[in-house]
């Protein structure tokens, strides 16, 4: 039998519509929230920015300072020792660097205390670091950066220059950006939520394992009756006497 060459048009033609079938599967995947997206992973495995806050002590506020509190998603401690918390105006100059030290246990936040006003009512708790950025009440940018000089995390709020993707809503004197779940998507728009200022430093603790519970001991069973020998009917009986008294 002699066999056939297919013409090189046809094949073309064949391939364009196997290739337009594969591209409109993978959108409909996508649609259909099967593939995964590009972004990070939601849980975190490195030091966060959790929350900034930069209105304290002015008109209104309650705190008597600003802060930054860094979050510890991870399962091991992570040494800040040699790192920095940097604070940029809107226009992307520095205005503060500080450097820290320790570590903050899995779990656990770390709160860095930042400039005061000549405002407020309550002092914030005992922080874990102490640096004096004069940070605004409604815009500007944070960042972390390690030892190495590598930029950790960054959240920008308000309209400012500095951000992840794009900035985390504005503040003002009574309101924080605060990480939601203490995710990271790189968006601080979408990873961000305005509410009210809840500075929380190392002393509220860490993760603790929940201890498995043990189970409550079983009651003693009852002792068993004693088996009945084969062929036997009952107790046996004293035998009466035949003689007569």
């Amino acid at each position: 039998m002699t066999s056939r060459t297919q013409p090189v048009s046809s094949r073309r033609r064949r391939r364009v519509v196997l290739g337009g079938l594969a591209a409109l599967a993978s959108t409909s995947l996508a649609v259909a929230g099967l593939v995964a997206p590009s972004a990070r992973a939601a849980g975190a495995d490195h030091l966060l920015i959790n929350e900034v806050y930069g209105g304290g002590g002015n008109a209104g506020a309650t705190y008597t300072h600003d802060f930054v509190e860094l979050y510890n998603p991870t399962s091991g401690a992570i040494s800040v020792d040699g790192w920095k918390v940097q604070y940029y105006s809107a226009t992307g100059n520095l205005g503060n660097s500080c450097d820290l030290t320790g570590s903050v246990a899995a779990g656990s936040s770390f709160l860095v205390q930042e400039a005061a006003g000549a405002g407020g009512t309550t002092a914030l708790p005992a922080p874990d670091a102490t640096c004096d950025a004069n940070m605004s009440g409604t815009k500007g940018s944070v960042r972390i950066v390690d030892a190495s000089g590598a930029v950790v995390d960054l959240v920008g709020y308000g309209a400012t220059t500095m951000v992840e993707k794009a900035a985390a809503p504005a503040l003002t004197n009574t309101t924080s950006a605060q990480r939601r779940s203490f995710t990271d998507t790189d968006d601080n728009s979408a990873d961000f939520v305005v509410g009210a200022p809840s500075p929380t430093n190392s002393g509220a603790g860490g993760t603790t394992p929940t201890p498995t519970p043990t189970p409550p001991p079983r009651p003693p069973r009852p002792p068993r009756r004693p088996r009945r020998s084969p062929g036997s009917r009952g107790p046996v009986r004293r035998a009466r006497s035949s003689a007569r008294w």
